[in-house]
């Protein structure tokens, strides 16, 4: 949790729409600004920040190095470059042995946790990481940055593109930004005779957490001469050090807001929102989500009620802390292929503007078709000739008992005229979701216990039971189905041959068959 932010320390990614596009002259600028920021703090009493530029990518190298330039002209700054290789191309095409994405992620959460480490006691941090190229270029692996990155979800600093043209490729790379899940709380564009950043301004003002977009002054056009390119550069940074500054303190009140918001988050959903399956008096500690990915969430955790004190007895304030936590039921079994899946991501997009919603009876469109020619090529194959399409699995159980029903209506012409009613069967200690009717086919339990519209329509047989005691797989048969007085036990070789049916040899088969037939 190294790369997260606390009310001290920060940290950005600055993604570019394009290349050369001025990400590394902004990107020196800003750091530069964040240091410049701490001069004269000790004479100010206020809390010195120390600033670090990353680098995790760099081809051209060392004709070409960021973490150098930077350096140069923010001599104050911490620098770190990772991975480095000397064609001035794509990463992609750089090294013919890339390393694993995982390496290069840790890597880089590694630089981010050792400068956050370093800072002292009342220091303030402030991190900057820049990408190579543009939003969606690849790294060594082939991977998108967009998708790369996404694990950390780093609050984004885009660069928009000031040429011509430029609007497109700023938009297409906001909007990719966005759809992944980041936040932007920043775009930076150049002033000059495009002026971009005047349909930008207008285009995102209705926008979603729109960014605060900034326009700084160009940089001036290379020279030759590498002595006066570089003293014309430092003249430009020593000028432009005002805008820059203005653009750190507006990303520090954004900072502080967003961990504002995450802290009044818990309250606010407790006062206000009925929760399912919960006693609300109950509750000690809602989970605030910052945000999914894989199968993991990100969330942000109050501290203890205690008061931490330190040696001398003195008081400390407790900080909010970052947690993660593994999803371990799949956010209730929605989500089988991850958090945040970059696929399932832009799949949802495209449906949601091609279609939004439409209304479906004697209706057909292409993701229906498709989806059902493929469950039936697949997992209906050899039994189903048509699927019905549901929205959650409480309501997919209701329709299939109304399937069921008319069809035994249909077989059984006098089906329910002896008793009255029309039962199912089931296991005891079932559970098929909390509509009235999914909870009807289901033998009494806590959460049906509390509806008073509740019946039970069914008979519920007591199921086996599967432990694993002495390295061994046991299953207990229930006292009913045997007419014993002890349970029956049956050792079973592993777990695959629990859920796989039995030889003829199985000694259960015959006691559940008996068992059901005389029940019936």
């Amino acid at each position: 949790m190294a790369h997260l932010p606390t009310r001290s320390f920060q940290a950005y990614q600055v993604f570019a729409a394009n290349t050369n596009v001025g990400k590394t002259i902004l990107s020196t600028g800003l750091v530069r600004a964040a240091a410049a920021l701490s001069v004269g703090a000790e004479k100010q009493k206020r809390a010195a920040t120390k600033a670090f530029y990353l680098k995790p990518v760099q081809t051209g190298y060392p004709v070409d190095c960021d973490a150098r330039h930077v350096k140069t002209y923010a001599p104050l700054v911490e620098t770190s470059r990772l991975y480095a290789y000397p064609d001035p191309v794509s990463p992609h095409i750089a090294t013919t042995n890339p390393p694993p994405d995982s390496e290069v992620l840790m890597a880089t959460i590694n630089a981010i946790r050792s400068f956050k480490q370093s800072l002292g006691h009342g220091d303030k941090g402030w991190a900057l990481l820049e990408t190579a190229g543009g939003v969606n270029s690849p790294i060594m692996s082939g991977e998108l940055q967009s998708k790369f990155y996404r694990p950390l979800r780093l609050p984004t600093v885009l660069v928009g593109d000031s040429h011509l043209g430029g609007i497109s490729t700023t938009l297409t790379s906001y909007e990719s930004l966005h759809q992944y899940g980041y936040d932007i709380p920043a775009l930076l564009l150049f002033d000059n005779k495009s002026r971009n950043h005047e349909f930008l301004e207008r285009y995102l003002a209705k926008a979603e957490n729109r960014p605060l977009i900034h326009v700084l002054p160009s940089p001036p056009e290379k020279l030759a001469d590498p002595k006066a390119d570089a003293e014309q550069l430092h003249e430009y940074y020593t000028k432009t050090e005002s805008y820059f500054k203005d653009v750190v303190r507006e990303l520090e009140k954004n900072h502080q807001k967003r961990l504002d918001r995450l802290e009044e988050l818990g309250d606010k959903a407790r006062t206000s929102i009925w929760w399912p399956f919960t006693q609300h008096q109950a509750v000690k500690e809602v989970t605030v989500i910052d945000s999914a990915y894989g199968d993991i969430m990100t969330t942000y955790v109050a501290p203890p009620t205690s008061v931490a004190t330190t040696g001398d007895n003195k008081e400390t304030k407790k900080e909010w802390r970052w947690r993660e936590m593994f999803d371990g039921c799949a956010s209730w079994w929605t989500q089988g292929l991850g958090h945040g899946s970059p696929a399932l991501t832009q799949s949802a997009a495209y449906a949601a503007g091609r279609y939004g919603h439409v209304m479906f009876p004697e209706c057909a469109h292409e993701p229906a078709v498709k989806l059902t020619e493929t469950l039936l090529e697949t997992v209906g194959d050899g039994w189903a000739s048509r699927v019905f399409f549901s929205d959650n699995g409480s309501t997919a159980i209701e329709v299939a008992l109304k399937m069921a029903l008319k069809a035994s209506q249909d077989r059984y012409i006098n089906l329910g005229e002896a008793t009255g009613r029309v039962e199912v069967l089931g296991v005891d200690g079932g559970y098929h979701g909390d509509t009235i009717g999914a909870m009807n086919a289901c033998s009494p339990n806590v959460y049906n216990a509390q509806v008073t519209w509740y019946k039970s329509h069914g008979h519920w047989f007591s199921p086996p039971t599967v432990v694993y005691k002495d390295s061994q797989f046991k299953i207990t048969i229930p006292t009913e189905m045997t007419d014993t007085k002890e349970p029956v036990q049956v050792t079973i070789d592993n777990l695959t041959s629990i859920f796989t049916e039995p030889s003829a040899k199985d000694p259960r088969l015959e006691i559940y068959r008996r068992h059901i037939r005389s029940t019936l």
